[in-house]
């Protein structure tokens, strides 16, 4: 019989709310509400995803399980941060859409080597990214909305 042990409990020091000041400690909840929120929110987006795939594939009579072709539902995410990630893994994991049809574009040229690593062409053009994707998740800080508005203006 295997028995796993957390050789941390106890030890206070090593929890997360250990650097935390009282005052701080009346938000913690706002932490687990967070990942909860992006939880429910990468759910809801891989099944827009596989219903909108699903659809064209109805529409143009093809099967679900065929080939890549000029009519695969083309997802964009438009951000690599924490929200971007999740969304992608959570894509890739739950529904048929292959690696192919899904581009990233971000800032960050160190998430190019990320997305590499899953198979997804990683590019730093916005607009190129909402021009060829059907559908595209904004996966960027409310504070960021503005410029990334621009894409459109």
């Amino acid at each position: 019989m295997l028995y796993v042990m957390d050789i941390t409990a106890g030890l206070s020091s090593f929890s997360f709310e250990a650097g935390l000041t009282d005052g701080e400690k009346n938000f913690e909840y706002l932490r687990e509400r967070s990942a909860e929120l992006m939880f429910c929110g990468c759910i809801q987006a891989t099944f827009v995803c596989e219903l909108f795939r699903s659809l064209r594939c109805a529409v143009n009579g093809s099967t679900a399980g065929s080939s890549v072709s000029s009519k695969d539902l083309c997802v964009g995410i438009l951000g690599f941060g924490r929200l971007g990630k999740q969304l992608l893994h959570s894509i890739l994991e739950n529904t048929s859409i292959k690696t192919s049809c899904i581009k990233i574009s971000t800032r960050r040229p160190e998430s190019a080597e990320e997305c590499s690593r899953t198979g997804v062409d990683c590019f730093f053009d916005n607009r190129r990214l909402a021009a060829w994707a059907d559908i595209l998740f904004l996966c960027c800080l409310p504070s960021h909305f503005a410029k990334v508005q621009s894409l459109w203006t």
